[in-house]
């Protein structure tokens, strides 16, 4: 009996230490936040500092990463110091870029200095951030049984956690102090994002193995890794859909920065909840393609931009019903999740001899070029509307121009139902048997 009894306490304290790690591993995940405070904040932002000109610049801080990730995930696999290992020097080294660079773009001012921290600052931003999260990925995928296809609940709750504290936090200061709202909250997110990134490096880096072996390829090959396999009309209708909803989410939260200031903080928490809530859904329920899942999210999209569209006609009413504002903002945020789910789903169909962790940065980058699509249409938007005098139904072009942006997503793309496959992850060496994310399909 005692026997027994000690090996059951050695099997739940097992049990409990790979809950624990579990939980570490995921800490990356909180860095949501670096994509939702400049979706949701950044017109806001522009309008308060007068940097209409800076801001065309910020679409190509997205677009960058599609010729640096390669050479870095080339960089990555050759560089092989044996104090650090594959992963682990550039795993702070991008979380620390990540969150400087996250503060100077928050913290510009209206002069030239400014504009050089807005243009570059969300760059360098961009590359930084999906290099920590692929290395923080690459470790995930050899400790636990985490990937792309099956994402856990803890990964789920800490972006979660972290979007709604990007979102908390501008909420909280702007009622503390509208002229510093957005750097102060840039300061907290940014605080809290280092120390998850040095908790999940210090408890990782004793778990994992030193990987040795180098990966030399040319610059060619690398670029034929990355992009060779990829279907490209696949990529295209996914950045175009989450650029549909994502230009959806900046017009909405500058719209209603116009307004009382309960529509503006109401129209932002409820769209972060709204994403939140619709991504636990759909991780839960929503397991394979089909054209009635897309049907939904277009049909989503097309309410909620028409709702804020008819906002103007109100605004000119002097009448505002902050209940339609708010029923927007929630089928916005579930339409987003949605199209992330469907993005996720039709990545892990894609071409042969292309391993989850390129798929992973694949899925970042089309993430990327979505957002830089949405913040093309809203620095256009936005400017036109600065110069014309504050003329608000100029938002209403913005709106129509992510319902095409929607239907232009769902023309590209070849909508079938289908269950993609379940993929192994990477092995710990480079020179072992790679599985192909894409082999069973």
């Amino acid at each position: 009996m005692p026997l027994a009894f000690s090996e059951l306490r050695l099997e739940k304290s097992g049990r409990n230490e790979n809950r624990a790690l579990k939980t570490v591993l995921a800490c990356d995940m909180f860095t949501a936040a670096y994509y939702v405070m400049p979706l949701l904040f950044f017109l806001p932002f522009v309008a308060q500092r007068g940097q209409w000109i800076a801001a065309a610049f910020v679409p190509l801080g997205c677009i960058i990463p599609f010729a640096v990730m390669p050479l870095l995930y080339a960089l990555v696999h050759r560089f092989d110091p044996l104090l650090f290992g594959r992963y682990h020097l550039f795993m702070p080294i991008s979380a620390f870029l990540a969150a400087f660079s996250f503060v100077e773009f928050w913290s510009a001012d209206d002069g030239a200095l400014g504009a050089v921290r807005i243009a570059l600052g969300f760059s360098v931003l961009t590359i930084a951030a999906v290099t920590y999260r692929y290395c923080s990925f690459s470790v995930r995928v050899r400790l636990t049984d985490c990937g792309i296809a099956k994402p856990s609940p803890v990964m789920l709750i800490f972006s979660a956690v972290g979007g709604a504290a990007g979102v908390g936090a501008v909420i909280g200061f702007y009622f503390y102090d509208p002229d510093t709202v957005f750097i102060n909250a840039a300061y907290v997110v940014a605080g809290v994002c280092v120390i998850l990134a040095m908790v999940q490096y210090l408890t990782s880096f004793y778990y994992i193995p030193k990987l040795s072996g180098k990966r030399v390829q040319s610059v060619k090959s690398v670029f034929r890794a990355f992009f060779g396999g990829l279907n490209v009309r696949l990529f295209v209708s996914s950045a175009l859909a989450v650029a549909a909803f994502s230009t959806v989410l900046a017009l909405a939260v500058s719209v209603c920065s116009e307004l009382p200031s309960y529509a503006f903080t109401s129209v932002a928490a409820v769209a972060a909840g709204g994403f939140i809530g619709g991504s636990f859904l759909c991780v839960k329920l929503v397991k394979r393609r089909s054209r009635l899942l897309t049907a939904v999210m277009i049909g989503l999209l097309v309410v909620s931009a028409a709702l804020f569209a008819l906002t103007q006609m109100f605004v000119l009413l002097d009448s505002v019903p902050i209940y339609s504002l708010v029923a927007s903002a929630a089928l916005c945020g579930v339409g987003t999740a949605l199209a992330f789910r469907q993005m996720r789903l039709r990545f892990l169909s894609i071409k042969p001899h292309v391993t989850s962790g390129v798929a992973h940065i694949l899925i970042e980058l089309a993430c990327g070029a979505g957002t830089a699509i949405a913040f093309a249409a809203a620095v256009a938007v936005g400017g036109a509307v600065a110069a014309n005098g504050g003329d608000m139904m100029l938002y209403v072009y913005g709106f129509a121009s992510a319902v095409v942006l929607g239907i232009a997503s769902v023309v590209t793309s070849r909508i079938r139902r289908s269950a993609p496959p379940m993929p192994d992850e990477l092995s710990y060496e480079p020179t072992a048997a790679v599985h192909d994310i894409g082999a069973a399909g």
